[in-house]
């Protein structure tokens, strides 16, 4: 978008009510090249993002006479495509709520920083707008999976002894698009996509045809990991995907107990009958199931007992909180105990730094993943 005096560059409003804020804001985002839109006010900002001219929003969620939270659900009624940055000074869990609420309206969420703002970390965030790649269509996400374009990282998950030795007791696989058209993607930018126009099921069957196979090649070699697979909530509706993987195990002379199923809270939770079936017949032909991100979703203590998982992973929100905010440390030990009471295993993931390993090991958690024991690598670049 061109501005006055020719100058071009991504649109940005500061919605905020003081003053040194906003001038602070304004030179940083001009400084990486943004057009600041005059606007202190939220009733510019409607009309900006009515008119689709801003391009990103800054949002102080407390300010006189608003609520900023009801404030994102009418951004999103109105059409609001703008990328959204919440800022305040309010608790940072607060903070992050409200993100969550903002991506759950459908808006853009860019980020959420607390006051006082970090300056590199503004920047970082206002300059990853420049270089937000081309779209992803569907016809892209088909073409590639018809023509191979998908690749498997493996993450390591340690067994954690008392001792302080780490020994590799599972690997999850974790699907990457090297696309030809849009260079290397994470899952983020192609799964819900494969979801939302029905080629979920032609991606898993890729990811599991590659995992499968180089299973088989660790076992023929002598190596008894296993692999985990994250398997989308939209596939437990598949009745056939049960005999289909029991299959390909068969095809490539594999033992079930070897393959573990990793399944979001939130996306079992969505239908408990029918997930209850699926989840019961692949547990009847011996595969694991993970219980996927335990505590950001909505499941009770009653439904979590009567499902059929064999493993409970921690979600990495509240690990990588253990040194610096008690009540995560102590959700870790409470979803940790709560795991091997119900005769589950305890994953923990989102390990970065040696005092969060020592808390896992100190609270008996039985396995850890994360980038201080090992990052997704290629097949070649696996230590085993």
């Amino acid at each position: 978008m061109t501005g006055q005096g020719g100058q071009s560059g991504p649109t940005l409003m500061v919605v905020d009510d003081e003053d040194g804020v906003r001038d602070f804001i304004g030179e940083v985002a001009r400084g990486v090249g943004y057009l600041v839109l005059e606007a202190s006010l939220a009733s510019g900002l409607r009309e900006q993002c009515a008119a689709g001219t801003v391009e990103v929003v800054i949002l102080d969620l407390r300010m006189p006479g608003i609520d900023g939270v009801a404030f994102l659900r009418e951004l999103a009624e109105i059409g609001c495509r703008a990328h959204v940055l919440l800022i305040s000074g309010t608790d940072r869990r607060v903070l992050g709520t409200a993100k969550r609420l903002g991506e759950q309206h459908g808006l853009s969420m860019l980020g959420a920083l607390q006051k006082p703002i970090d300056i590199e970390e503004l920047e970082r965030l206002l300059k990853s707008v420049f270089v937000r790649p081309r779209a992803v269509t569907p016809d892209d996400l088909a073409a590639g999976i018809a023509t191979g374009e998908f690749v498997i990282h493996y993450q390591p998950q340690m067994g954690l002894c008392e001792s302080g030795t780490h020994q590799i007791r599972n690997l999850e696989a974790l699907v990457r698009w090297n696309s030809a058209a849009h260079g290397f993607l994470p899952p983020d930018q192609f799964i819900p996509m494969a979801e939302d126009h029905g080629l979920i099921g032609a991606l898993t069957d890729v990811v599991l045809e590659k995992t499968l196979f180089d299973l088989s090649v660790w076992h023929q070699g002598g190596h008894s990991v296993g692999v985990s697979i994250n398997l989308s909530p939209a596939l437990l509706g598949d009745p056939s995907l049960p005999d289909r993987i029991d299959a390909q195990l068969r095809m490539h002379q594999l033992p079930p107990r070897l393959l573990t199923l990793e399944i979001t809270e939130s996306g079992v939770m969505a239908d408990v009958g029918l997930a209850m079936e699926v989840l019961t017949r692949f547990r009847l032909r011996g595969l694991g199931l993970s219980l996927d991100d335990f505590g950001t979703g909505y499941s009770s203590l009653a439904q979590l007992h009567r499902m059929p998982f064999s493993e409970l992973k921690i979600d990495k929100s509240f690990v990588m909180g253990v040194g610096s905010d008690p009540d995560a440390a102590k959700l870790v030990r409470i979803i940790t105990l709560l795991g091997h009471e119900l005769g589950l295993v305890v994953c923990a993931e989102g390990i970065e730094t040696p005092e969060s390993l020592d808390y896992l090991r100190e609270v008996r958690c039985d396995l850890a993943q994360g980038f201080l024991l090992g990052r997704p690598v290629p097949l070649d670049q696996l230590p085993i």
